[in-house]
């Protein structure tokens, strides 16, 4: 049964997309977006992979009263990272996905049909 807050739920829209892929099996968006109040909001994506093949899409809310409150804190994480020179181990592999008949490729996938086109560089 579908919730009733959802049916009436105004659809948000975007203003502006930024996009890139990880170099492992991510794909990320972030979407700036008016909510039906006239509320900035930055939509934060990301597509999710599962071993069948298959993908999901998660995302968060950065509501704008909270914009310089989370950049904030993402240019300390960033600093911190920095500073104490973390990085991906040596050895490291990143994952693929399977390559089956039946798995979405790229070009198909549910995060582009909910999201979009990926900007691929």
């Amino acid at each position: 049964m579908e919730h009733r807050k959802e049916q009436y739920k105004p659809k948000r829209k975007v203003l502006k997309r930024f996009t890139f892929e990880s170099k492992g099996k991510h794909r990320y968006a972030i979407d700036l977006k008016k909510a039906g109040n006239g509320n900035p909001v930055m939509e934060i994506k990301q597509l999710v992979r599962k071993k069948d093949g298959s993908s999901f899409p998660i995302s968060v809310d950065i509501w704008s009263e909270d914009f310089e409150a989370f950049f904030r804190a993402l240019g300390d994480a960033y600093r911190y990272i920095r500073s104490e020179k973390i990085t991906t181990p040596a050895g490291h592999t990143t994952p693929t996905s399977p390559s089956t008949p039946n798995s979405p490729s790229p070009s198909n996938t549910r995060f582009r049909k909910t999201t979009g086109q990926i900007n691929r560089r």
